[in-house]
């Protein structure tokens, strides 16, 4: 006797394509990546999160380019209730930590590789591993060009002016915005990390950076893991200069304005 399976495109880009498949008893998220060792990479930061106390969809299967993961449906926008989960659940996942900043491995943003070896040097590390690495690739690629590498090369030799040094890195799930966040009726999903040890204003620059979450969220993870003088006004942009040369590789020039601005905010 054959089970019948219906599939369901929800998403595709050159890097992945997103299913929702449906048999008469289970419905599950099926990625088809154009390369095996994205999905490995993705299986195992779904996993370390799981294991570090953060909600995330479990894991059915992987084999080869293929990565199963269990279906989570989202039963409303997000409320302010919600907004305050969040706020509890990245807070938690922040005090995780380790001596050094970076990873164990490279890991993935948006399905391109992001260099995560380790400095003891949250500025250094930034600036080396971050702002760097991806503009020279973006350049690379053509989607920046040499005059635009310049100008963000010469601002790196002021970032320091700017960022401190943490208490210590924190586990960050390094990509959340509203489609990496599923809501349900009673709590939060998260889905496609990116993660690593970082300094934890990364993960609330990039919430910024689309208006992922408002005033709730920020006012209780701040009751809960003080934000520091000066983010909201100077570092929130320093530290979204990266996911903009994400967005630039990933989407071309309609993110290039983002990068501008930035540049041009602080004499660039």
């Amino acid at each position: 006797m054959t089970t019948h399976t219906t599939r369901t495109l929800l998403s595709q880009s050159s890097i992945a394509s997103i299913y929702k498949i449906h048999t008469k008893n289970e419905t599950h998220i099926l990625k088809e990546s154009s390369d095996a060792k994205i999905v490995e990479i993705e299986a195992f930061m779904l996993n370390y999160l799981k294991k570090h106390g953060l909600n995330v969809p479990d894991i059915i299967s992987m084999k080869d380019n293929l990565l199963t993961t269990q279906y989570i449906p989202a039963q409303s926008t997000l409320t302010t209730q919600h907004e305050e989960i969040i706020a509890l659940q990245l807070s938690k996942l922040h005090q995780h930590t380790q001596e050094t900043y970076g990873f164990e491995m490279n890991t993935t943003i948006g399905g391109y590789l992001q260099s995560n070896l380790t400095k003891k040097s949250w500025i250094d590390f930034f600036i080396e591993q971050r702002i760097l690495s991806f503009a020279i690739l973006a350049f690379e690629e053509g989607a920046i060009e040499l005059d635009l590498l310049r100008r963000i090369e010469s601002f790196t030799d002021k970032i320091p002016n700017y960022l401190y040094e943490p208490k210590q890195p924190s586990l960050l799930h390094g990509d959340v915005w509203n489609g990496n966040i599923i809501p349900t009726k009673e709590s939060v999903y998260f889905i496609d990390p990116a993660i690593y040890y970082g300094h934890n204003e990364v993960e609330l620059a990039f919430i910024k950076m689309f208006n992922t979450l408002g005033d709730v969220f920020y006012n209780t993870y701040d009751e809960l893991n003080p934000i520091e003088k000066g983010f909201f006004e100077e570092r929130v942009d320093i530290y979204n200069l990266y996911s903009y040369l994400v967005h630039v590789r990933a989407f071309g020039v309609s993110y290039m304005n983002g990068i501008e601005r930035i540049l041009k905010k602080f004499g660039f």
